[in-house]
């Protein structure tokens, strides 16, 4: 889709997490940045460890070996700062400015936009043919398809063989 509304997820989870932690107590609660856990993942492992009660492994830091994952580049946590478009950070924080000065983040400086409600619905539509253009190039017409079928039929063999082949097409795209 598009940050517009991709943002919308975001502003939903941390609403909702700012509720839970509220209704557990900071007794029951870890908050993690994924700013520290990228720049000092061993020191922030450490700290989660300590939170559960359990001790740090060194091994922690080896799946690298037994995944198609990479360890974290932390040069890399900001790389959104340039290639981010202005207008997707002004679009971000026009929704989410507050949460994130809450949060501890900064503004970007940019200039704040008003998005009136024609402009709203047009970035809703655009995000929309945005997602279904990516999953046709990613999944083909013909699964597309038949996966809009499957959820229409009432046919659960069939939408359990859809779903298998929709999973091996996202098991071959994950890192």
């Amino acid at each position: 889709g598009n940050v517009w509304t991709a943002i919308d997820e975001w502003v939903e989870t941390a609403g909702l997490w700012g509720r839970l932690k509220a209704e557990v107590g900071p007794s029951r609660c870890h908050e993690i940045r994924y700013e520290e856990l990228i720049a000092e993942p061993e020191a922030e492992l450490t700290r989660i460890c300590g939170f559960l009660g359990i001790e740090y492994s060194r091994e922690m830091m080896s799946y690298s070996e037994n995944s198609t994952y990479t360890v974290p580049d932390a040069s890399r946590v900001y790389q959104w700062r340039e290639k981010a478009a202005p207008l997707d950070i002004q679009l971000m924080e026009h929704k989410a400015l507050e949460i994130l000065l809450e949060r501890g983040y900064e503004a970007s400086g940019l200039e704040r936009i008003r998005v009136s409600g024609p402009d709203a619905k047009k970035l809703e539509r655009e995000s929309l043919w945005g997602k279904r253009r990516f999953r046709l190039r990613r999944y083909g017409l013909p699964l597309v398809a038949m996966d809009i079928l499957s959820r229409r039929l009432p046919l659960p063999a069939f939408r359990r063989w859809v779903e298998k082949r929709l999973s091996s097409v996202r098991r071959r795209h994950l890192k």
